[in-house]
């Protein structure tokens, strides 16, 4: 989940609160300038590592943002892929992004233009814990990294235990990334999602194959999903009823029939930021829902 700028300057700044050197600067020799000191300045590049620094207070210290991940009044400085321009032009000390096969090309490029990079792996929670980690120590925020840390493990402890419940007979789930010319984009396994469907108690129908798996409306219905769950809303999901009524059209399984068909309303449980906590303990009551039906 490479260096920043001298921890003097950021660790002064920060107990200031601002990037103005004092008013009265004492002690300086005849000609000699006082010590300007800036606010450390952030970009971040992947929308999970964006909601984890404002998780941590630090918010104000982004300079840049992608498109995807964009932020009121912050410059967005990468679409799909990061705009090198953009991102030179507003001077970060620290530039973060995910630490993903199709980043690698993206992060060299990054670095070649002689910005400090620190790239995260984000696939599974332990990954999330230590990035909430690395970040609070290099956003000066350790304390709030330790709550942080603190609220995903009490949500992971007290919904794990609720699943118990229904251990015997676990619903069958299918979450969606997507659906592209009948392809369904899901889960196979290996990321916080799979974790999240083992710790609520379901059976992942897609489990066994690549982190991100791709099957057919066919192979849904022969699965026979008792929850159908849309991650994050889409241009073409909006809600639940939206879903269903595709569901309806394209695969007559289980889930349909008990109207299991939701889409999650934001991205708390599709990204890792300081909301997943809350989204586990949701989801687990979504899939008490279907358990108990």
């Amino acid at each position: 989940m490479a260096g920043v700028a001298l921890v003097l300057a950021t660790l002064l700044a920060t107990t200031l609160g601002c990037s103005r050197p004092p008013e009265s600067p004492q002690g300086l020799s005849e000609g000699e300038e006082p010590l300007v000191l800036r606010r450390q300045r952030v970009v971040s590049l992947t929308p999970s590592i964006t909601h984890l620094v404002q998780g941590l207070g630090r918010g104000d210290r982004l300079v840049g943002t992608s498109r995807h991940g964009s932020v009121e009044g912050v410059p967005i400085v990468a679409d799909l892929e990061p705009r090198i321009e953009a991102i030179l032009k507003v001077d970060p000390d620290l530039v973060l992004i995910g630490r993903y096969p199709s980043l690698k090309e993206d992060i060299e490029g990054l670095r070649a233009h002689g910005l400090q990079v620190l790239d995260l792996p984000l696939d599974s929670l332990g990954d999330m814990r230590a990035a909430i980690d690395l970040l609070g120590d290099r956003l000066q925020a350790k304390a709030r990294a330790s709550t942080l840390a603190r609220q995903l493990d009490q949500a992971i402890k007290e919904t794990r235990r609720m699943a118990t419940r229904w251990s015997d007979a676990p619903p069958r789930a299918l979450l969606v990334f997507d659906i592209m010319d009948g392809t369904v984009f899901t889960t196979g396994g290996g990321d916080h999602l799979a974790e999240i469907l083992d710790i609520v108690g379901a059976v992942n129908v897609s489990e066994g194959g690549p982190l991100t798996s791709r099957i057919s409306l066919e192979k849904v219905t022969a699965l026979e999903p008792d929850i159908i769950v849309h991650v994050a809303p889409s241009d073409r999901f909006k809600s639940g009823a939206e879903a269903l009524a595709f569901w309806k059209r394209a695969a007559p399984v289980p889930a349909v029939t008990r109207a299991q068909v939701h889409v999650w309303p934001d991205d708390s449980l599709a990204t890792h930021g300081p909301n997943l906590p809350s989204a586990i303990r949701r989801f687990g009551g979504l899939i008490q829902g279907a358990a108990e039906r």
